[in-house]
Order: structure tokens, then sequence, then C-alpha cells
């Protein structure tokens, strides 16, 4: 999966998946936009995001997700893939 984050000033952004332990940095082809891939394994999961400006000028902001990669089976009152719904 990739995670990702957009600034809308040319700066530079790290992420952390371990409350802060561990930060690290994420791919740009326009220091805007910034992305990586990250392989995890089932669970919670809180990704804090860290930019900062040209200035300096630093924010940081979070997000909580949960990765579910069992297989989906319907719902008991069927429908379409489209009318289903997963945690990812």
């Amino acid at each position: 999966m990739a995670i990702s984050a957009t600034i809308n000033e040319n700066g530079t952004c790290i992420y952390s998946l371990d409350s802060g332990l561990t930060n690290v940095s994420m791919d740009t082809i326009n220091n805007l936009t910034f992305t990586k891939s990250v392989s995890l394994t089932d669970g919670s999961r809180t990704a804090i995001f860290y930019c900062n400006d040209t200035l300096g000028n630093l924010n940081s902001s979070s997000v909580a997700f949960t990765i579910n990669t069992a297989t989906t089976n319907p719902p008991s009152g069927g429908g379409t893939p489209s009318q289903w719904s997963e945690t990812y």
C-alpha cells in the first residue's frame, strides 16, 4: 500500500507508524506531494506525518486506520462487491 501527504508550500515530509520512535523519509518529485510504499500486517495503526516548509515552519498531523486483509464474504443480504464495505 502507499501512504501520502500533500503540503501547500515547498518542503519535506516524514512519517512514523510507531509514535515517533522511527521516522521515515518520504519520496517526492515536486516537494509538495510525498509518498511511500509500505508493507503492513493486519491491525490498527496511527500514522503521524511531520512536514516543514523551506522557512522551517513545522507541522504534524495524524490519521488512524485499520488494515484487514481477510477474505471478504458477501453480506447475508447479498448485493454487489461495490456495495460491500471493507476497512483498509
